[in-house]
């Protein structure tokens, strides 16, 4: 029931969005991008792969090499004692991530794809907790992040 209220609130801001033509090029999510997305059961709202990615095969790595791709970017956003590698929070790697996680089948794929849907966004309000949820996963015992920059 909470699910469809929020599919419902979500529907409605995104048709306002579109019909007063609030989605352009310069905002966090485009019209196009909007157009690729679409509402499935076990994910909530994710990226439909667009004809170049569904003619390539899509490759779902090993769930070890996610995750430091994944710490490595919250890395940019966080304050750690240390800090072992760094990737951009590019759009292009956050969308190529939640493909490949939405086509995983990864024991932690719906809060993985709920955290890149956050990145997506520009939402990194919960980066340091995120940051420490990967950390753990790489067997983390020096960098725990303590703060956001």
């Amino acid at each position: 029931m909470r699910l469809k209220k929020l599919l419902l609130i979500l529907s409605a801001i995104a048709i306002i969005a579109v019909g007063t033509g609030m989605l352009n090029k310069n905002d966090k999510i485009s019209n196009d991008e909007f157009n690729r997305i679409i509402k499935t059961t076990n994910t909530g709202f994710v990226l439909k792969p667009n004809e170049d990615e569904k003619n390539n095969k899509i490759e779902v790595r090993d769930e070890y090499k996610v995750y430091d791709n994944l710490h490595k970017m919250a890395n940019t956003k966080v304050v750690a004692d240390a800090v072992w590698g760094k990737l951009d929070m590019e759009e292009e790697r956050i969308n190529k991530l939640i493909i490949e996680v939405m086509n995983s089948e990864y024991e932690d794929k719906e809060k993985l794809l709920s955290i890149l849907r956050n990145w997506k966004n520009g939402d990194f309000t919960h980066c340091v907790e995120e940051h420490n949820y990967f950390w753990v996963k790489l067997n983390g015992n020096v960098g725990q992040a303590t703060a956001l920059k």
